[in-house]
């Protein structure tokens, strides 16, 4: 079943960080701000769009959301889990230079973003 198949998926990350040390890593920022942690960008995403829900009287919208937060950051931690405490899993290479290169870019916009929100948002016309 569907269960099944998501649990073998995350199978595939164990040990990643021995093998692709920076794609571990990589992974771990990407999830970690997916999952709205403090104070990468995706925590500020989270807030914005809570904040706009409540003010917008749309309590329940917000309650939702943050319920939906908070069991998928759950499943974020399982994978890294997977990624730097379990052992064994499949070997994975490296990535290209490219896609490295391109992950170097992502890692940095997600951790720098947040000191620059205020001039971002005014430049969208949005503050």
């Amino acid at each position: 079943g569907v269960c099944g198949q998501e649990k073998a998926d995350i199978r595939k990350f164990i040990g990643l960080h021995r093998t692709a040390p920076f794609l571990a890593f990589a992974l771990s920022v990407c999830l970690l701000s997916l999952g709205g942690m403090p104070p990468l960008a995706g925590f500020f995403g989270k807030l914005y769009l809570f904040q706009a829900a409540i003010q917008n009287n749309q309590l329940s919208l917000a309650i939702l959301g943050l319920i939906n937060s908070v069991l998928s950051f759950g499943y974020y931690l399982r994978v890294i889990k997977n990624m730097y405490f379990e052992e064994g899993g499949q070997l994975i290479k490296e990535p290209s230079p490219w896609l490295v290169g391109s992950l170097y870019f992502i890692v940095f916009a997600i951790v720098i973003i947040p000191f620059f929100q205020n001039a971002l948002l005014a430049l969208v016309g949005l503050s």
